[in-house]
């Protein structure tokens, strides 16, 4: 409870019949079939009631529910807590700052603040070993390759603002994307002929630098 509200949103209002809203959360029913119960001095119906699935309930004997996730938001959801990280934390490294002169005075020396800021993480003992050893941190399987897909004279080029236009339009001439270099080896090797797009990463290499499939 904050104060006389619950952070929960309860009471829920009652609901003829389970539907999903349009945020991809379920409303779950709730009759208002008349049972009241009293807890503590207050007088408790569906409104009030958590969704929990009953035969799990039962059989360990706590509180337990299961939803089906079926909004594309949930991939998201989880990645976001595959590639968090670990825990980060800022901390500050004081010097000494109390010290005396040739004369026995004393005297304070003047600390860097932005020197001694520091941004850290906290690594555990596992996560350490796992790194040392060089274990795989993230791992994919199958390998995806993108493959660009576009009109004839509308790929992609990379420029700065402060760049010639005409040395711009000349590279533009020049630039082979991954679709024009399939048509390229097509032409060329003729082996190839049976490959799909979508199949002729399985069989090259498109190489980024050189800008051709090898």
């Amino acid at each position: 409870m904050e104060g006389s509200n619950c952070s929960k949103h309860y009471p829920i209002p009652f609901c003829d019949e389970t539907r999903i809203e349009e945020n991809g959360f379920v409303k779950c029913r709730r009759r208002d079939d008349g049972r009241r119960i009293t807890i503590n001095g207050k007088e408790l119906d569906n409104r009030w009631v958590v969704p929990y699935n009953r035969p799990l309930c039962m059989k360990y004997d706590a509180h337990t529910n299961v939803e089906r996730c079926a909004q594309k938001k949930v991939i998201k959801y989880l990645h976001k807590y595959m590639h968090t990280g670990p825990d980060r934390a800022t901390f500050v490294i004081k010097d000494n700052v109390d010290s005396t002169d040739a004369g026995g005075h004393p005297q304070c020396r003047e600390v860097d603040k932005i020197k001694q800021y520091l941004d850290g993480r906290y690594i555990s003992s596992i996560e350490a070993t796992w790194r040392i050893f060089e274990f795989e941190i993230t791992h994919r399987y199958p390998s995806v390759e993108m493959l660009q897909f576009h009109l004839p004279e509308q790929h992609n080029i990379v420029f700065n603002d402060d760049e010639d236009l005409d040395d711009i339009a000349d590279r533009a001439q020049r630039s082979i994307s991954m679709l024009m270099g399939w048509f390229q080896v097509n032409q060329v090797d003729h082996e190839t002929n049976g490959y799909t797009y979508a199949k002729f990463s399985k069989y090259y290499v498109w190489n980024r630098r050189s800008k051709e499939w090898t």
